[in-house]
């Protein structure tokens, strides 16, 4: 007969009951739903980020074995959002300890890092004829990536490009990344396939195309990321090409009024860059639309002729089939 170890007593010699006030005595915890029994986890380890203190770290000659590794799958299971963010919180707390390990498995965006030099702890997985592939941004990879916007930057303004003097700043180009992750744009780390197009405008455009059957739905997982004006696609697709994310670029040529620019587009395709295609001049141009003097209103400009049937339906049918070209690399 084997002894019973430490662990073998916490996990079945031990039980653990929710005071029901309302009923006035002990419940199991599997009386109760997934929900609660999640929200139950999550506030135990909203205790444990409260009062654990990190160890003093050991000197370089002594060895210290001890580790506390915690694998969570699908946190963000029967969670409000609002949970998920302070948990996501609660979670990174817990990882500064030196002898600490939080490792998640999840599909939520939100718990993507904000945070530029937190993403090469992401490491995304994807299923490639039968074999498991692991897109991941090293420390040396992120450095690169910065080094060579910097660079791209600096050939835009010998070309005659404005650029601002603090966008000639690293740290200007991690603020950038930070802004632009926001939760939604990080729904693209998810996806099989990626549609990188300028703003919102033709990503409103184009899941409405999506959703009227104007525009096949893609096989798998699809997303169409606003990438914040055609200066900033090179960045996304250093991004996505480390993660292992195919994607495809849809951008305006402004009639080759930026040619720079479009030709560091070119530039940054890598092994994930499915296709590129463009508009001539602009979105408006193609769809035979004015374009409003006012730059704030573009996406909705844009929609409400397009809704209201005042782009007509050949030049529809020739977008759909552009875009499904695009994809179809």
């Amino acid at each position: 007969m084997n002894p019973i170890g430490l662990d073998d007593l916490v996990k079945n010699l031990i039980g653990h009951e929710i005071q029901d006030v309302a009923l006035g005595h002990g419940q199991q915890t599997s009386s109760y739903g997934q929900g609660f029994q999640r929200s139950l986890i999550f506030t135990l380890i909203r205790v444990a980020a409260k009062y654990s203190t990190p160890r003093p770290k050991p000197k370089k000659k002594d060895f210290s074995p001890t580790l506390t590794w915690l694998l969570f799958e699908e946190p963000e299971a029967f969670l409000h959002p609002s949970q998920i963010d302070t948990l996501n919180a609660d979670l990174r707390k817990l990882a500064t300890d030196d002898c600490a390990q939080v490792l998640l498995t999840t599909h939520n965006p939100q718990f993507v890092s904000k945070k530029i030099e937190d993403l090469p702890g992401l490491a995304r997985m994807r299923r490639a004829d039968c074999a498991t592939q692991v897109g991941q941004i090293s420390p040396a990879d992120l450095t690169a990536i910065l080094t060579q916007n910097q660079a791209d930057l600096r050939a835009w303004q010998a070309a005659g490009v404005p650029v601002n003097a603090d966008d000639l700043t690293v740290d200007m180009e991690s603020v950038k990344y930070i802004l632009w992750l926001d939760p939604r744009r990080c729904g693209a780390f998810f996806a099989e396939r990626v549609l990188l197009v300028e703003g919102p405008t033709e990503v409103a455009l184009v899941n409405y195309m999506l959703d009227q059957g104007l525009l096949k739905r893609p096989k798998g997982s699809f997303f169409v990321l606003d990438t914040v004006g055609k200066y900033n696609m090179h960045r996304f697709m250093n991004l996505l090409g480390k993660l292992g994310i195919r994607h495809y670029v849809l951008h305006d040529l402004d009639n080759g009024r930026l040619q720079v620019v479009d030709q560091t587009i070119q530039n940054s395709k890598n092994i994930f860059t499915a296709g590129i295609d463009t508009f001539a001049d602009d979105l408006e141009a193609y769809l035979g639309i004015v374009k409003t003097t006012e730059k704030h209103r573009k996406p909705q400009h844009v929609m409400y002729h397009v809704v209201q049937g005042n782009v007509a339906t050949n030049t529809m049918n020739n977008l759909g089939t552009k875009i499904a070209g695009l994809l179809a690399m």
